[in-house]
């Protein structure tokens, strides 16, 4: 096959499944090329354009997957995202979903799900209770609960990693305020945003210093966990 097909401003919603799905397998190998103003996915968002430098834009992607991950579980619809475009200065990218709901109920779930995501950082998983879903007496422990627990952990050791991560690099002068918003902008989907980035920045100085959280975490006696050989 030579040459590319180029597509721009199309539906693909209404091409045949099987001709849709091999359309966009061929754009992965380059024979298919997707251009702008063409509906891909059954909902996808608008395209959002981060601006921050490309040394940092690793941290907004790992944003972006907490956030697939999080939503598919705690909704049971799956939710992807595509990167559409990495520059110096900014990554743009849209979420997707080939599930068959309605188009409202998707965005309305984009909307709650991003408020309960931010909420786990400063509340945290859960209280710790987990007698509901560990007592074996229970005739029947819904799965459901079992996941959601697992998730809402998931979901909320993620974000203290990428809070690690920011505040290493702002031990390093390599982060700024203005990159703690483009962080935040990643998951926005409410109009006023849920998460103000300033008190996410000033929390993060605060409460998540590298130094003290990773290597004090790491220091317990060596002789516990590695056998020395003589």
């Amino acid at each position: 096959m030579k040459g590319a097909i180029h597509f721009e401003n199309v539906n693909f919603q209404k091409i045949a499944n099987n001709s849709r799905v091999r359309l966009l397998q061929l754009e992965k190998l380059g024979f298919v090329e997707i251009g702008k103003g063409c509906l891909k996915y059954r909902y996808q968002t608008d395209p959002k354009t981060i601006k921050i430098d490309k040394g940092c834009q690793a941290l907004v992607i790992d944003m972006t997957q907490t956030f697939s991950n999080y939503f598919s579980v705690e909704n049971g619809v799956n939710l992807g995202v595509e990167i559409i475009e990495r520059l110096d200065e900014y990554v743009k990218y849209f979420y997707f979903s080939d599930e068959n709901i309605g188009e409202k109920e998707f965005h309305d779930r984009l909307v709650f799900t991003e408020e309960k995501l931010w909420r786990l950082l400063y509340e945290g998983p859960g209280n710790g209770d987990m007698s509901d879903v560990e007592d074996q007496s229970n005739a029947i422990v819904q799965q459901t609960k079992k996941d959601a627990f697992i998730n809402a952990v998931d979901g909320f050791s993620n974000l203290i990693s990428t809070c690690l991560k920011v505040s290493a690099r702002i031990t390093l002068g390599k982060w700024k305020p203005e990159d703690t918003r483009a962080l935040t902008e990643a998951i926005q989907f409410n109009k006023i945003p849920v998460c103000n980035y300033e008190s996410l920045h000033q929390v993060i100085v605060n409460h998540y210093s590298y130094n003290q959280t990773v290597f004090g975490a790491l220091k317990v006696d060596q002789k516990q966990i590695i056998k020395r050989s003589k």
